[in-house]
């Protein structure tokens, strides 16, 4: 589907899968800041895996200059559901930066995106680090607001095992239940289940501790890049860890969908390894907004030591309402966020 089209060439077209060209791109692209960079391994794994997901792709007579993903997601505010969107692998040719070619594909996606709202309430967001202040210009140039921050942090395990205490949970309404509990001090929060295995750990038939998890590679070796002294000060905390960790293929577990329940720090403590031995990684990230009383209880739990403290990133989530009135908006800024990256 064609979205714009001017007279120097550009065109922006939707796709319902990411083409071979859009992969390329994106496995090209070294995202982050000067003090972490990275470029994704599996991208096609990246993009199969998002739900309904939409890939803008910009072209200049004819050449692929970049990209933009839509995911459609079904949020909450209190008691109000409205549709929305996450807004994820923006990239751009190198050859192409700083030529305004940035701000017309933001511009007119989400130009496109309201069209498709049609006059219904959505919110839009996206995820980016917070030192990526160029990036976070663009969007507000355009009439993108800050609604919150995550935190994202790496844990680290050097013995993992199995337990017979962990079972995948096969009952979306236990999940469901599970996870609208741990919202209940939150805005802004999710309705749809994600892909993927749940593990949890159930205490009287309620589940009290659980996460779906996804494992990820990244190539982190780029040039100049902080990484090598936070390997540097990893190993001087976890010596075995040297031979666990390679730059150029560093893998971990990403934690979504979490529960953590009051008192569920013994039952955390045993499900992290648990989830780490089946996916045969020694790390975990999670992502979340430092505010919730489960990021609270996690903490509690003792699982984010000084590896968690030395990766630590602050992301901000950018995004606008289409079409709700500023009351919802107060309520998505001023309450804890329980959404996230599904990218990431």
């Amino acid at each position: 589907m064609l979205i714009y089209a001017d007279k120097n060439g550009h065109e922006l077209v939707c796709h319902e899968s990411a083409s071979e060209a859009f992969i390329a791109q994106l496995a090209s692209t070294e995202f982050g800041t000067s003090e972490l960079r990275y470029r994704r391994l599996d991208c096609e794994q990246v993009a199969s895996r998002l739900d309904d997901a939409r890939f803008l792709e910009l072209t200049k007579r004819g050449e692929l200059i970049g990209t933009y993903m839509f995911c459609p997601q079904r949020l909450a505010i209190g008691d109000v559901e409205l549709s929305g969107t996450y807004r994820g692998l923006l990239t751009v040719a190198p050859e192409h930066r700083s030529s305004g070619v940035s701000r017309l594909l933001v511009r007119e996606a989400l130009a496109w995106l309201r069209q498709q709202a049609d006059g219904q309430p959505h919110v839009t967001f996206g995820c980016i680090d917070l030192g990526n202040q160029r990036s976070i210009r663009l969007l507000q140039s355009v009439g993108v607001r800050q609604f919150g921050e995550l935190r994202s942090m790496l844990v680290y395990r050097h013995l993992t095992a199995r337990s017979d205490s962990v079972d995948v949970v096969d009952s979306t309404a236990r999940i469901t239940e599970a996870l609208q509990a741990g919202y209940g001090d939150c805005g802004l929060r999710p309705l749809h289940e994600s892909n993927g295995p749940f593990y949890g750990i159930a205490d009287g038939g309620t589940l009290v501790a659980g996460a779906r998890a996804e494992l990820v590679r990244l190539n982190l070796a780029a040039p100049d890049s902080y990484w090598p002294r936070v390997y540097g000060a990893m190993i001087d905390v976890f010596p075995p860890g040297k031979r666990r960790f390679d730059p150029r293929e560093f893998r971990y577990v990403r934690l979504f969908d979490v529960v953590a329940r009051e008192n569920s720090a013994a039952a955390w403590r045993t499900l992290l390894k648990d989830i780490l031995d089946r996916h045969g990684a020694h790390m975990a990230m999670f992502v979340m907004d430092p505010r919730r009383e489960t990021y609270a209880e996690l903490e509690r739990a003792g699982l984010f030591g000084r590896l968690s403290r030395l990766t630590r990133q602050n992301i901000a989530v950018v995004g606008n309402a289409l079409h709700p009135g500023d009351t919802l908006i107060k309520q998505i800024i001023d309450q804890p966020l329980a959404i996230g990256p599904p990218d990431i």
